[in-house]
């Protein structure tokens, strides 16, 4: 992503993690409280089961000349309802309920949290800029200075002293560009994390 394009972007909330890891835990939450809902439901349940049995055992010679194979059948159906629980599934339906609830403020304060942060580093990255071009133009200004007092000092008009303080301006500026210049750089990627692009 260019500077540009950072700087004028919108944030794409979506696109964070901790956004998007925030709003599996808001799903996850909500199936919890469909999951105690569900428990508190009768439960029916059918099951059959179909087998063949033959009847052999060394220690009786009758049985073993029999081929003969007996068919094992069992159809059923199981009915379970919850009447016993002194109402604790309601409970545990509000607990679920509330961490739905939590679930979906902390998503809320995660997104403000995001928000705030790219417009913090986006105002953070427009100041910078500005120092920068400031920083620039005191340059020049002391360069274009130090020249002057270059040529004055080689006719005679202007002193050594002068020319000493000009160059140290000059030095001085170029510092002070350095500096926002690392000032614009570390802005820069602070505004590029803030708004990862997919």
């Amino acid at each position: 992503q260019s500077v540009p394009e950072a700087a004028q972007s919108t944030l794409q909330v979506g696109t964070l993690p901790s956004i998007e890891e925030q709003r599996q835990y808001v799903a996850l939450a909500e199936l919890d409280v469909r999951n105690k809902r569900a428990e508190g439901l009768p439960q029916i349940a059918a099951f059959y089961n179909s087998s063949s049995q033959a009847f052999r055992d060394p220690e009786f010679p009758v049985l073993a000349e029999q081929n003969n194979w007996y068919p094992n059948q069992i159809l059923g159906l199981s009915l379970s309802m919850p009447i016993w629980t002194s109402f604790g599934g309601r409970q545990r339906v509000k607990k679920a309920q509330l961490k739905v609830l939590n679930a979906q403020t902390g998503m809320e304060q995660m997104t403000a949290a995001a928000r705030l942060e790219f417009d913090n580093a986006k105002a953070g990255f427009l100041d910078a800029e500005a120092a920068l071009r400031n920083a620039e133009s005191q340059r020049d200004l002391a360069a274009r200075i130090l020249d002057r007092v270059e040529s004055a000092h080689k006719e005679g008009v202007r002193s050594s002293f002068e020319l000493n303080t000009a160059q140290n301006q000059l030095i001085e500026s170029e510092g002070n560009l350095i500096g926002a210049q690392l000032a614009w750089l570390t802005a820069q990627q602070r505004l590029i994390a803030s708004n990862p692009q997919p």
